[in-house]
């Protein structure tokens, strides 16, 4: 089992959350879906062996939203120069 969040852009009311909650549990794979409109993100508990991210993503762009993963949003890429 494997748990993952995703952020969501385009949700702006509690059906846009209900309806990627509601895509994301019916997925063949997913244990369970929680989607939080004040954060824009779901957290999905799912079997990697039946689902994957990428299936996950393309679940949220089908119905509509778009996904990014935490761990993208949160990334920071700098050079550390003058260290000898």
């Amino acid at each position: 089992m494997a748990k993952i969040k995703i952020r969501v852009s385009d949700m702006h009311c509690a059906a846009c959350s209900s309806r990627v909650e509601k895509v994301l549990s019916e997925k063949e794979g997913v244990k369970q879906a929680n989607v939080n409109l004040a954060t824009l993100t779901a957290s999905v508990d799912f079997d990697e062996s039946i689902v994957s991210i990428e299936e996950l993503l393309d679940t949220i762009i089908a119905a509509g939203y778009t996904p990014e993963l935490e761990e993208e949003i949160n990334k920071i890429t700098f050079n550390v120069t003058g260290m000898t």
